[in-house]
């Protein structure tokens, strides 16, 4: 790449061009080919070398590794990258930021696609007081982990429990979208089940 012609393989500004070439491989929606997953491993390792395990910029490079893992169904490998993304952020940044946050509800997603129903809802039941005493309980993000949370219970088993969660999800997002919004379509047909 050019970035590692002008700076050499082993700088920041490598790990950083390789950054930007990552999001516009995303953009093009080219986010799931190895090229893509190799870029962001290369970033990955040279923040480790310079920066440290425990740099926010390495767990924001973590992070895309783990979106873009998650994107080709690579659920091991998103799953490990996303876990190493949040304990950074946690030590980092803390729980109450928006970026802990916001890998803590990919990481559940990718916990339920594993069919790791109890870890997603462990980390989806500590996310969740968190968004409700940031964004207030009638944000449509904490309708969206309300309802993550709700049909992970359904796989569990707790279907009453699962119901009042996608009833309240419901509430909230027929208070807070569109009519024809997906998400309010998906309140309505999971209350439905």
């Amino acid at each position: 790449a050019a970035g590692e012609a002008a700076h050499g393989a082993d700088s920041l500004a490598t790990a950083d061009a390789l950054d930007l070439l990552t999001l516009v491989l995303v953009g093009a929606e080219r986010a799931a080919t190895p090229e893509a997953l190799d870029l962001v491993e290369r970033a990955i390792a040279v923040r480790e070398r310079l920066q440290g395990a425990d740099s926010p910029a390495l767990a924001h490079t973590l992070r895309g590794l783990g979106k873009l893992a998650t994107a080709s169904n690579q659920l091991d490998k998103a799953a490990s990258c996303l876990g190493r993304a949040q304990a950074i952020y946690r030590q980092q940044l803390g729980d109450e930021d928006a970026l802990t946050i916001e890998v803590t509800v990919v990481l559940a997603s990718v916990s339920y696609r594993r069919g790791d129903y109890r870890a997603a809802q462990a980390l989806l039941e500590v996310v969740l007081p968190v968004q409700e005493r940031l964004l207030g309980p009638d944000h449509a993000k904490v309708a969206g982990t309300v309802n993550g949370l709700a049909s992970t219970l359904y796989q569990l088993g707790e279907y009453t429990r699962a119901l009042e969660l996608w009833e309240r999800a419901l509430d909230i997002r027929r208070r807070t979208l569109a009519p024809d919004d997906p998400a309010l379509a998906q309140s309505l047909n999971n209350v439905a089940l």
